[in-house]
């Protein structure tokens, strides 16, 4: 289990290698602008 559990936070270590050290969530700002209901007008087939 921990060799799986080590794959995995690697594969996060490298994926944030990149990111300043000091940057926190609050820091970035991201757009949510998810649906909230079916926009999509084709018919139903």
């Amino acid at each position: 289990m921990n060799v799986v559990r080590d794959d995995i936070l690697g594969r996060i270590r490298s994926a944030l290698h990149d990111v300043p050290n000091d940057e926190r969530p609050e820091d970035v700002a991201i757009v949510r602008t998810y649906r909230r209901a079916e926009t999509d007008t084709r018919p139903i087939l």
